[in-house]
């Protein structure tokens, strides 16, 4: 059978063996990682797209034979970056589950104790607001749960009037984030109006993990388009972080929504409710510190976890 043609923006499909001579040619060792044992690796529990992802993470050579190559890059250290970066998505996922909850309290308890609130309003009032394409999605993918094993039964009690306990059960975090800000705006409550921006750094965190991207292969960046939080940046202050680190780690988008994650959390839930979460904490930090010190010279790896395991010392 011929090969198919590869078009210019196309890569070339590898197997598994030329997947490993492709890394080695850039430079990637097989010292503590064999070949026989990364072959397996990629073949059972991982796959070549995921874990060459922290590649990001080392610097290449400049000039010379060996120009292009990763410096003091073993797929050993791939396969322990990617679990540590799983471990991480396993830390923000229940996090971002926790403050979705709590905002959604906050929010009922406000309907519930406002007299000129009804519940049913404030949902029709908030569909009016939106945009027309907006709006006609939102209905649509609740019209949809009348399908659904979880949500039909209860949905069909409610026909067409919805009130806001009924679409904040079933409504996805970014939809019922911008519920939040309607909220914010119509009760004029400025700390909610705050509060809202932070919650739309937790969306694209809980987006991230649930659905198990990459995370810390995004340590490189340096430019977030959203300015830090104002209690934010002093919680970190106060965790004993120099201005010019702080200042130069929360412009990376990713370590920013990291930090707003546990921001929210810890702020939310007293240290009873954080004991497991606590542990998990423990064994992330262990790791990462070893990590470390395997790469004492790897500037990225080491002053972006560092920074992290910092902010998780004081606040958990």
């Amino acid at each position: 059978m011929e090969k198919r043609a590869i078009t210019t923006h196309q890569k070339e499909k590898l197997t598994i063996p030329e997947q490993i001579e492709h890394l080695k040619n850039k430079g990637v060792t097989f010292t503590n990682c064999t070949e026989d044992r990364a072959a397996t690796y990629l073949a059972d529990d991982n796959y070549y797209f995921r874990v060459t992802a922290y590649r990001s993470l080392f610097e290449k050579r400049k000039g010379g034979a060996h120009d292009g190559e990763y410096v003091g890059l073993d797929f050993a250290d791939l396969i322990e970056l990617s679990n540590l970066d799983r471990e991480l998505r396993e830390l923000m996922l229940p996090m971002t589950i926790a403050v979705e909850h709590a905002a959604k309290v906050q929010v009922i308890h406000e309907v519930t104790g406002r007299e000129n609130e009804d519940g049913y309003s404030i949902i029709n009032e908030y569909l009016r607001s939106l945009p027309e394409d907006t709006r006609r999605r939102r209905i649509n993918e609740f019209m949809r749960l009348k399908d659904s094993e979880y949500s039909s039964e209860i949905i069909r009690k409610y026909d067409e009037e919805v009130p806001i306990w009924l679409y904040l059960e079933f409504s996805s975090f970014g939809a019922f984030v911008s519920l939040y800000r309607f909220c914010a705006l119509r009760w004029d409550d400025e700390a909610m109006l705050y509060r809202h921006y932070l919650l739309r750094q937790c969306v694209a965190m809980r987006n991230a993990s649930a659905h198990g991207l990459p995370i810390i292969n995004g340590f490189t960046k340096r430019q977030s388009s959203i300015k830090v939080g104002a209690s934010i940046a002093q919680a970190v202050a106060d965790a004993g972080i120099s201005k010019r680190v702080r200042t130069a780690k929360l412009k990376n988008p990713r370590i920013q929504q990291i930090v707003t994650v546990a921001y929210l959390y810890t702020h939310t839930f007293d240290m009873c409710q954080q004991d497991s979460m606590v542990r998990n904490v423990q064994t992330w930090r262990s790791h990462a510190n070893a990590i470390m010190a395997t790469h004492p010279t790897n500037d990225t790896v080491c002053s972006s976890l560092g920074f992290l395991l910092k902010i998780f010392d004081k606040w958990f």
